[in-house]
């Protein structure tokens, strides 16, 4: 150990110890909602858990240190101790916690599952965190007596700090970009654990062998409990302040699992540079950084209303692709962020360095600061921002800086405070009623915002009274403008099984595609969706999804539910989830569509789909293989033949799959509702219904080999579908038009009882005038009208019941009639020799050369 300064290896068993901290912190995080679920109260357990454990780590081991020998070899030990317990978790989490999911009911409330998920939670990381809440305090402790931050200075106490959040930095992005989309999530744990073994190492190198004694410079100057419950308050507000910055980002980032890597990472890399700074004067006040943290807050909410022009203005001027998104992300994060970070780094280590002078050891300032944090979920998070809305709670934040400010002050300072009040008010009065609330769509206004505790949820209504539902205002959930290619999510599956009686949906919405169910009286179905929010506003969508009132709908996380139910199906559904959205790709895992293989009733039909307009190859193969590997009898459908918004549906059954002629025919038997209802969204016939398939089970494990199956520990989808948005290469249609000429001449795959038969040659024909007619769409969409035109023709030539190429031509002619009638003439003929059948042509032919022959006179 160097006289008067720290040992580097010392600084370096810091930064190694806060990059596996971190990496720890956000690996379980990310395993627990596996299990958990993603609801608002499983998440902020995790949360609450961790800092729970390192505030009692801080204020156990003071009363401990006493009592234990070879305290210099107790950091080493307490490093030890994360790493082996990490390597535990990396074995034995997963089904720990999923015995805890055990003991709730699969519909059980937030309150129930906090409940149970929080003191499970903390008890199954406590011997980690309560080490990694020891570590600091234990070094503090062995800090020879001309090191800084021995005699009551907080300059030691800031290097360390500094250095440990510095290696949080590192473990957020290190663990998020490389570590766990490359090494999946056990072995991230391991790199972690690693990661403090070698900390362990160098601190058995660098710690001195004697163990002086702590001395502290008590000047009662101030009251122990008082600096104590700034500590608290500091520690509460500050996480919040990161809660609610996150949540005010959300509508203008990507809101990806990258997008929350880059705003954490900032946050850190503030507070650590404010912690550096103060290396050199952490004797002064805490006073001024507090002052400064509730006024930088209200900026932050001044500078959240021009982060939407900024974000446009780095998105032109910097080249696109991931990597400068991800530095767009962290820029617009450090203008909101930087400066309350770095008032934060330098009032905590203010604030513990008179503690320290009050006769408080660091590891309990610490340990009150830490369970402030740890209440910033529950307060700020479930709380607040529900009851108050962004802006309020914004300025709840900053008064409670502010309030603690003059706490802090006690009697003196007063025309400090009338100045700084002020100045304070004027900030806060400028800051709008709707903060945080985006800009709604292009020709649309807000008709219902919600600031719930999960997300921030929207209805948009547009010039011609369609209503749309988004969350963040970034994530287009549906609405009445696409209410038919909604309903046949589910309507194609009703017609596919002969006689459902219960049915799952996985994800609601607008709960039109769920209101399907109420064409089929002796369907009963169940609808399970993440976001209560989203619950709230599907009033607006009525009457679109009149099935979904009186049903049974549960506010829960997909993935739990499906695993706790104890119920079969006769369908289950997966809704379209946008595939780049945190969280969302735990969805498209191999666990996911084996659990609900594993709740199909005899006979039953799971669906996933996929929204093929956010996707590219890599990540279908992956979904594709992760389906395959629950259901190897797979078959793929497209939702409806359009190349803007491509759907693709993998389905299966329980039981062997075989299609007849009459199947269709019994199906609908049952109700004129039903029959109606197909009818409205384009179904009204069998042919209908079957030229929606589009390739079986060898074609799909053809075309998956290779790739990497989405699994809970290696979550390709999450990591890879936010790269795609990102460089910008989803082009819409693309994807279906390669799946199309690869899927070319695979028809013998469709699972029909007589493939030889008059029926099957039919509606091969069909399918080959789908795949047309979508070529054509290409060709007209590159600019070549004769292209797009003569596919529509062969589309038209090809079958009698897929109708849109010929409903393309005849729009077309019509459109062109007054101004170029002999193109008109030979379009309507080449459509007429096409489709004699079709007497629409004809009739227009007809009618044409009527206004071309001239008028006879009497």
């Amino acid at each position: 150990m160097k006289s008067g300064g720290l040992h580097p290896r010392l600084l370096g068993a810091m930064l190694l110890s806060g990059a596996g901290g971190l990496g720890l912190q956000l690996t379980w995080t990310r395993q627990l909602s596996l299990v958990l679920g993603h609801e608002l109260p499983a998440l902020l357990s995790v949360l609450t858990a961790f800092f729970g454990g390192l505030a009692l780590g801080g204020w156990a081991w003071e009363r401990l240190l006493t009592r234990v020998r070879f305290q210099s070899h107790w950091p080493a030990g307490l490093e030890l101790l994360i790493g082996g317990w990490a390597l535990v978790t990396a074995m034995f989490l997963g089904p720990a916690a999923a015995g805890v999911v055990h003991l709730l009911p699969a519909d059980a409330t937030g309150t129930l599952q906090a409940l149970v998920t929080l003191p499970s939670t903390w008890l199954l990381l406590l011997p980690a965190t309560a080490a990694m809440g020891a570590t600091v305090p234990a070094l503090l402790r062995l800090l020879p007596e001309d090191a800084p931050g021995r005699s009551g200075s907080g300059r030691g106490l800031a290097l360390l700090y500094a250095a440990n959040t510095a290696g949080a930095v590192a473990g957020t992005w290190g663990a998020v970009l490389w570590l766990q989309p490359h090494l999946g999530l056990r072995a991230t744990v391991g790199a972690c654990a690693a990661c403090h073994v070698a900390a362990a190492a160098l601190l058995r190198h660098s710690t001195p062998s004697t163990s002086p004694s702590l001395q502290v410079t008590t000047t009662g100057t101030r009251r122990p409990w008082r600096v104590l419950g700034q500590l608290g308050v500091t520690g509460l507000l500050g996480i919040g302040l990161e809660l609610v910055a996150n949540r005010a980002l959300a509508p203008i980032l990507e809101g990806t699992v990258y997008t929350h890597a880059a705003i954490l990472g900032v946050f850190l890399i503030a507070t650590a540079i404010g912690s550096a700074l103060e290396s050199a004067r952490a004797t002064n006040s805490a006073a001024a950084p507090l002052g400064w943290l509730a006024l930088t807050t209200l900026a932050a909410g001044h500078a959240l209303l021009h982060v939407g022009d900024w974000n446009e203005f780095l998105h032109q001027h910097l080249p696109g692709g991931f990597r400068f998104l991800l530095l767009s992300e962290s820029l617009i994060a450090l203008t909101v962020l930087g400066a309350p970070c770095l008032c934060m780094g330098s009032c905590l280590v203010r604030l513990v360095t008179e503690a320290r002078r009050a006769g408080i050891c660091p590891g309990t300032a610490l340990a009150w600061n830490t369970a402030g944090a740890a209440l910033a979920g529950p307060v700020i998070g479930t709380l607040l921002l529900p009851a108050l809305g962004l802006r309020n709670t914004l300025w709840t934040v900053a008064a409670g800086y502010a309030l603690t400010m003059i706490w802090h002050l006690g009697g003196s300072g007063r025309n400090r405070s009338l100045v700084f009040g002020t100045v304070f008010v004027a900030l806060g009065i400028g800051l709008p009623a709707d903060l945080g609330t985006p800009p709604p769509p292009p020709g649309s206004h807000w008709v219902a915002w919600v600031h719930g505790a999960s997300e921030s949820v929207g209805v948009s209504q547009s010039s011609d009274g369609h209503r749309t539902l988004s969350v963040q205002g970034r994530f287009t959930m549906g609405g009445t403008a696409s209410t038919n290619a909604a309903a046949r999510q589910l309507l194609l599956p009703m017609t596919w099984h002969p006689a459902p009686r219960r049915a799952l949906l996985l994800g609601v919405g607008t709960g039109i595609s769920f209101g399907a169910t109420a064409s089929d009286p002796s369907l009963t179905a169940v609808g399970v969706e993440l976001l209560p929010e989203v619950l709230a506003l599907k009033d607006w969508f009525r009457p679109h999804n009149e099935g979904v009132h009186g049903s049974l709908v549960i506010a829960a996380d997909a993935r739990r539910y499906l695993r706790q139910s104890h119920e079969r199906f006769d369908l289950i559904v997966g809704d379209l989830f946008h595939p780049s959205r945190d969280g969302a790709g735990a969805l498209y895992t191999r666990e996911q569509f084996v659990s609900m293989r594993d709740h199909l009733a005899p006979g039953g039909i799971a669906v996933q789909w996929l929204p093929l307009y956010q996707l590219d190859a890599r990540v279908l193969r992956s979904i594709v293989g992760a389906f395959l590997t629950a259901f190897p009898e797979a078959q793929g459908f497209l939702l409806r033949p359009t190349l803007d918004t491509p759907v693709l549906g993998l389905a299966a059954k329980n039981g062997v799959w075989t299609v007849r002629e009459a199947d269709f025919a019994t199906r609908v038997s049952s109700g004129d509702a039903l029959r109606r209802r197909l009818q409205a969204a384009g179904l009204a016939s069998a042919e209908s219904v079957w030229a929606c398939w589009l390739a079986g089970p060898k074609t799909l494990t053809a075309f998956a080999a290779g790739g990497l199956s989405s699994t809970e520990d290696f979550p390709s989808v999450l990591f890879q579908a936010p790269k795609l948005v990102a460089s910008g290469s989803a082009r819409p249609g693309a994807l279906l038009l390669e799946l199309i000429d690869r899927f070319a001449g695979e028809g013998s795959e469709f699972p029909l009882d007589a493939p030889g038969g008059s029926w099957g040659r039919r509606l091969a024909a069909s399918r080959s005038a789908r795949d047309e007619y979508l070529r054509g769409l290409a060709e007209d969409d590159r600019g070549d009208k004769i292209a797009a035109e003569a596919a529509f023709l062969r589309s038209a030539r090809l079958s009698p019941d897929f109708t849109l190429g010929y409903s393309q031509l005849l729009t077309r002619a019509m459109l062109r009639s007054k101004t170029d009638p002999s193109g008109t003439r030979r379009l309507l003929e080449s459509l007429r020799d096409a489709r004699p059948d079709q007497p629409v042509a004809n009739q227009l032919l007809n009618r044409l050369e009527a206004t071309e022959r001239p008028p006879t006179t009497p």
